[in-house]
């Protein structure tokens, strides 16, 4: 995909700074996208490193009260009770570690 692409596609710019070593392909992140938002499935792709979402679908920002854009850079905290945000980066780092 060349750099015009990307820059006009958040899901691809972001997906090429999340997962370049292939170990998640494009097809199926656009898949598992794509049914998300025809489902009206809330879903956000954050930074393995910090829990910052870097992406986040209308859904998602319809259960947050913000609009799509503003989702980029935040994290639970900034949504989110204490209690909540602990156990989802419970959650996180679980699923993360199952991958490896």
């Amino acid at each position: 995909m060349n750099t015009a692409t990307r820059a006009s596609d958040p899901l691809a710019a972001t997906l090429s700074g999340v997962v370049p070593d292939g170990r998640f392909s494009d097809a199926l992140a656009r898949s598992l996208w794509a049914l998300a938002q025809q489902q009206g499935l809330g879903l956000g792709i954050k930074d393995a490193e910090d829990g910052r979402y870097l992406l986040g679908n209308a859904a998602l920002a319809g259960l947050l009260g913000c609009a799509p854009e503003q989702i980029a850079g935040s994290t639970d905290a900034d949504w989110l009770e204490p209690s909540a945000c602990a156990l989802l980066r419970t959650a996180d780092q679980t699923a993360m570690a199952q991958g490896q």
